[in-house]
């Protein structure tokens, strides 16, 4: 079991060494003491909670202050940056953001983002990119700190 640790200390340090960041630590069992867990994603009315890495320019504190969260990731947790997320409420966009490095887009609660139901939109797919399941629908559900998690998989173009 600690060799196991170790590797994903390992792992973790030499993707950062290499410029990236890793969103969560490589799923091998029983890695939960190390502050990382691997969620699969939420789609229209389940939910999974996920502990995430912050990335350097969030504090951990920041890291928990989010009402609705979205992740936008590709199957081993790693998340895409600067793409476009918007909360709709019908065909009314209630509010949108960007991606961060980690793939995050956090939503707050405020007079213009009451809780509720949201459809949660990607505006765009990156190229050789398609939605791991495309007939789904994405949405938040009105409980603070929901996060929903959208899949992206290779199409074999990238």
């Amino acid at each position: 079991m600690k060799l196991f640790k170790k590797l994903a200390v390992l792992c973790a340090a030499l993707l950062t060494t290499a410029g990236l960041s890793m969103a969560t630590a490589c799923e091998i069992g029983g890695l939960e003491d190390l502050g990382s867990s691997v969620s699969n994603e939420s789609v229209t009315g389940s939910e999974d909670s996920a502990s995430d890495t912050a990335s350097d320019d969030e504090s951990e504190e920041d890291n928990q202050n989010f009402t609705y969260r979205i992740k936008v990731q590709n199957e081993t947790a790693f998340g895409f940056k600067g793409l476009k997320v918007r909360l709709m409420k019908g065909a009314t966009e209630v509010a949108s953001t960007t991606t961060n490095t980690n793939g995050f887009a956090d939503f707050y609660k405020s007079e213009t983002l009451p809780l509720d139901k949201y459809t949660v939109v990607l505006d765009s797919i990156p190229t050789g990119y398609a939605l791991k399941y495309p007939d789904s629908t994405y949405e938040t559900m009105p409980e603070e700190k929901f996060e929903v998690r959208i899949v992206l998989v290779p199409t074999g173009l990238i």
